[in-house]
């Protein structure tokens, strides 16, 4: 590539990245920022760094880097790992949209059958991961938890980094993981991806099922490096719309910013749940203090969007007996992450909330949504809290 088109591509990765920072209005989602999100990315850029190369020639974060990265994954097949109601939309829309064929693989081989037999001749089925890694420059994982994460990049045997997979490493230069992990299982896959030459961003993703169908995703991201975050700028943008840059240089801070933004969540389903709850307690019926709290500055998502009463809001989960939307486990997880990782811990097991938390008002939130998958609702949307905890709208 001649200096003067590589100093082109560089440019337009940077237009880019600048579209994905601009980018305004996103449909809101289970776990999106507000449209006039007050937080402040840093500049999407291949501004020089001193990280080790991922490429292995230029230095991490340089121009060179990047237009290396944007040829790798600029072209040919993207793989994805774990093809359930998000990963499974996110293969679609990298075929639809994104334009590129991609290989597959689920542990469930009949969630990874639909997904081929949905996008026919643009998607191949992957025996492993490490078979996936071996065929791809670039792969997005989008898996329910740490311990599902570590097991596809990191087992020794079937992973995207399998130690028996020498050829994935020359393959593989692209790694972007979307699942909620909390910061140290992002920083652990990041600093093995790093070992083998392969770039790696954390984004987790805001807008749940809803949002992906509609392309109306918000990646929160956290990477190696600049370059890393410009390389998987045409990935992030065809699964989703808009891109915040947490910190190119931290692999784990999306991941810290995408559980700020649920213990505010949970805080805020609850709130509406009670407050539906004493309305109708005393005669009020929902949809009149749903639309109070839309006019008032009890305002919020979950009051408006996504209101917990059914047959107030008619697309919302709740209006379809809670099905689809955001599962009350995952919440009681997240919330378990962000009270583990509390001021940057590294101790992420997902142990619970105990009563001397830093984080009180997440400690309660959590508990009340335990109390609701106790009942048989952990599947179901986290709205659900106020017929299994309010015993409302049954």
């Amino acid at each position: 590539m001649s200096g003067a088109r590589a100093g082109a591509l560089a440019a337009g990765l940077a237009r880019a990245g600048a579209r994905g920072r601009a980018a305004l209005g996103a449909q809101r989602g289970p776990h999106s920022a507000p449209a006039n999100d007050p937080a402040v990315p840093r500049a999407w850029s291949s501004a020089s760094t001193n990280a080790s190369s991922p490429t292995g020639g230029a230095p991490a974060g340089s121009e060179a880097e990047a237009v290396a990265h944007a040829k790798a994954v600029a072209s040919g097949a993207v793989g994805v790992v774990g093809l359930g109601a998000i990963g499974s939309r996110l293969a679609r829309r990298l075929v639809r949209v994104g334009g590129r064929p991609v290989h597959v693989f689920d542990k469930d081989p009949a969630a990874a059958a639909r997904v081929v037999a949905e996008l026919g001749g643009a998607a191949t089925l992957a025996a492993s991961p490490a078979a996936l890694a071996a065929a791809c420059a670039s792969v997005v994982t989008s898996l329910p938890d740490a311990d599902a994460a570590a097991d596809v990049w990191l087992h020794p045997g079937h992973g995207l980094l399998a130690a028996n997979g020498a050829s994935a490493r020359r393959t593989l230069t692209l790694g972007v993981d979307v699942s909620t992990t909390g910061p140290a299982p992002a920083r652990t896959i990041a600093a093995a991806t790093a070992a083998v030459g392969v770039a790696f961003v954390s984004a987790p993703l805001s807008g749940g099922v809803a949002g992906a169908d509609a392309g109306s995703l918000t990646f929160l991201v956290g990477a190696t490096s600049p370059a890393a975050t410009a390389a998987a700028a045409p990935l992030l943008h065809a699964m989703g719309r808009r891109v915040i840059v947490v910190d190119a240089g931290d692999a784990g801070a999306g991941q810290v910013a995408k559980l700020a933004n649920q213990l505010a969540l949970a805080a805020q389903m609850a709130g509406v749940c009670e407050a539906l709850a004493y309305g109708a307690a005393a005669g009020i019926a929902p949809d009149r203090i749903a639309a109070v709290l839309a006019a008032s500055t009890g305002a919020s998502w979950s009051a408006e969007v996504a209101c917990p009463a059914p047959g107030v809001v008619a697309d919302a989960p709740s209006s379809h007996g809670y099905a689809g939307g955001f599962a009350v486990r995952l919440m009681v997880k997240d919330l378990e992450l962000a009270a583990a990782s509390w001021g940057g811990g590294e101790s992420e097991g997902g142990g619970g909330l105990p009563p001397s938390s830093r984080l009180p008002l997440a400690a309660a939130a959590a508990a009340l949504f335990r109390r609701a998958a106790a009942a048989g609702a952990g599947d179901l949307d986290f709205s659900v809290l106020y017929r299994e905890v309010y015993k409302e709208g049954k």
